[in-house]
């Protein structure tokens, strides 16, 4: 039964789960809900209902260690919930252009000049694990940021698009394809 609550929590939007408001919660109940989602031998439901607890509370520590807590977790349905979350609570979202072997001059010379891309957020969409890049109403793929699990897609028709997985660290890692100058980075998103 918990196996295919939590299938069906995969398939739902992020935004779904969205705090209606945040929550004052005591100590007791933030030791107890820390301790339950830290704890692998707990049911996955209890650490899900743990996560949505501490996520809504209003203290921005507490909600920041739920999203560590569940980034580690190793349950994809808060993994997931955790990228979701800490994206869509972004006004500008930050891509860092890497450099490794094989760049051309051109790729140094455009790390020279702009080493960080940065994406200005419209706001979550209602309906769909997207988060627009040019208004809030609608997640129009050419402009916006679509969320898989723990994979993202960028997509910004005027500057390229890109590809990233959460990776053990807690960052985004992929890569960045620019329109303009046609150039390919490896590239990472810090979420903390």
């Amino acid at each position: 039964m918990y196996r295919l609550l939590l299938g069906l929590l995969t398939l739902l939007p992020g935004h779904l789960f969205a705090c209606d408001r945040l929550n004052d919660i005591s100590p007791d109940q933030v030791r107890r809900d820390s301790a339950t989602l830290a704890d692998p031998t707990a049911s996955e439901i209890e650490r899900i209902l743990a996560f949505e607890t501490l996520r809504c509370s209003q203290s921005a520590a507490i909600r920041d260690l739920a999203f560590r807590s569940a980034r580690a977790s190793g349950l994809p349905p808060l993994q997931a919930q955790a990228l979701f979350d800490r994206l869509s609570s972004k006004p500008l979202i930050s891509i860092d252009l890497l450099s490794n072997d094989g760049l051309t001059e051109q790729h140094y010379d455009y790390l020279d000049a702009s080493p960080t891309i940065v994406l200005k957020s419209a706001g979550a969409v209602d309906g769909q694990s997207c988060i627009s890049l040019s208004r809030p109403d609608e997640c129009n793929t050419s402009y916006a940021i679509t969320l898989v699990g723990t994979n993202m897609d960028f997509f910004e028709n005027g500057l390229g698009t890109g590809t990233f997985q959460l990776d053990a660290d807690g960052k985004l890692s992929g890569t960045v394809t620019l329109k303009k100058p046609e150039l390919t980075f490896p590239a990472e998103i810090v979420l903390d």
